[in-house]
């Protein structure tokens, strides 16, 4: 045995005896590298790996929370009928548990409506709900399904129409999910810079990265980006001469991720298995819209993604940076290139988004000055940010831990309207407050 692997294999005998020394106790693995005193980013990376092979093993249980727990049930001898809701969770019956288990999406592992199947069961949520994951389809309920069958040019699927069937019967034989997940990304910008990208149903059989008056979206050709390079977006321009002046205006963008990266393509919240590539797609986005890298790990545009984090919410600063890109791009290039025009599509709340929008309320509004959040429904915030109509910073709060109601004072400012910024963990809204 190399000495890579004996490290590893102590890593995980340490990280396993600590979650079951605490049976009732959820733990990421930021809070595991702290508990055994990893202080490094090699052996924050270690501990990712080791949590990615304690799952395999089911010897650990990822919670609702995206925390890890010690199973409760160390065989997987529970047994009990698959009950899938409209929302796609799961609930499982065991007779030698006093509840049924919950099953999120991520954990149902190929199980079916109506499937009698084996799991193994964590801990109780902070709902005094069982969490578990289904380890093995016993029974299938039924083996032929009805539905309308879409073919597109890379993929097709087979849609049931059936409210408690959480999938499709797809097919994807490339990159499973992928498209999926870049046109998640892509909503996200255009619904808020109003950026008209849209993505053509057939593809090309150019694939270069070059100046060829063609937009290409692919993955690389065997080793064509560098080692630890997820993605690139090259941007290409034109100029255009006006009255003896020389107008620059980007004509064409080529994206490529990296082919043999293990990709996180589900649209909830990403596990530990790989990287999520819907937030490496709203990166490389970002540069398209000609945003350089920052240095802030809780930005879109950070230089770096590591192993098993996600970051798919836009700041901000982000979002002020590509509507200035963008109000520059609506405008004809000498009068000669027609401008582009503002997306026209519908843009819908992401479910995150939605459930802060109703959380969040702030009050009294307008208001001479002080103005109160009240969290209805208990949300976990990390941050409010106001600006003034410029955008510029106006004050950032840290709402980490922060009781029921916080208070946000803008006495002494000039009156006029604001707007604060709420962030939770994988989502934000914007409220508009007026200060008379």
């Amino acid at each position: 045995m190399s000495k890579k692997k004996k490290d590893l294999k102590v890593l995980e005998r340490r990280v396993i005896s600590l979650i079951r020394s605490f049976p009732n106790r959820e733990f990421n693995y930021k809070k595991i590298a702290f508990s055994i005193k990893v202080n490094d980013q090699k052996g924050r990376d270690d501990i990712v790996m080791v949590l990615n092979s304690l799952l395999k093993k089911e010897k650990i249980i990822k919670m609702e929370s995206g925390n890890f727990v010690a199973p409760t049930i160390e065989t997987n001898s529970a047994e009990g009928r698959l009950e899938i809701t409209s929302t796609g969770r799961g609930y499982v019956v065991c007779d030698d548990l006093d509840g049924d288990v919950l099953i999120e999406q991520r954990n149902l592992n190929k199980g079916l409506h109506g499937d009698v199947v084996s799991v193994v069961v964590g801990s109780k949520n902070n709902r005094n709900k069982y969490e578990g994951k289904v380890v093995e389809v016993v029974k299938r309920n039924k083996e032929v399904f009805v539905g309308v069958f879409q073919k597109q040019k890379e993929y097709a699927f087979v849609n049931t129409r059936n409210e408690r069937m959480y999938t499709d019967f797809f097919n994807d034989s490339d990159k499973p999910g992928a498209r999926a997940a870049f046109e998640r990304a892509l909503e996200t910008w255009r619904c808020t810079t109003k950026i008209n990208w849209t993505i053509r149903n057939s593809s090309d059989p150019t694939d270069m990265t070059e100046k060829d008056a063609k937009n290409m979206i692919r993955f690389d050709n065997g080793n064509e980006l560098a080692a630890g390079v997820l993605g690139t977006c090259v941007s290409y321009w034109n100029g255009q001469s006006c009255n003896g002046t020389i107008e620059w205006y980007v004509s064409e963008l080529d994206i490529v991720f990296d082919d043999d990266t293990t990709w996180i393509v589900d649209p909830g919240t990403p596990n530990v298995l790989g990287y999520d590539f819907q937030s490496v797609a709203l990166h490389e986005l970002g540069h398209g819209h000609q945003l350089g890298h920052v240095i802030n790990t809780n930005e879109v545009m950070h230089y770096n993604l590591a192993l098993g984090e996600y970051s798919r919410v836009l700041s901000n600063e982000d979002i002020n940076a590509g509507n200035d890109v963008q109000s520059r791009s609506v405008t004809s290039v000498c009068d000669i290139l027609d401008p582009m025009t503002d997306y026209a599509g519908t843009c819908s709340l992401g479910v995150e988004d939605d459930i802060l929008k109703e959380a969040v309320k702030i009050y009294p509004n307008p208001s001479n000055g002080t103005f109160y959040i009240k969290n209805n429904l208990n949300v976990s915030l990390q941050k409010a940010t106001i600006y003034d109509m410029s955008g510029r910073l106006i004050s950032e709060m840290n709402l980490t831990g922060a009781s029921e109601t916080s208070t946000i004072n803008l006495t002494g400012m000039a009156k006029g309207m604001y707007l604060v910024n709420i962030h939770s963990d994988n989502a934000f809204v914007t409220k508009k407050l007026i200060l008379e």
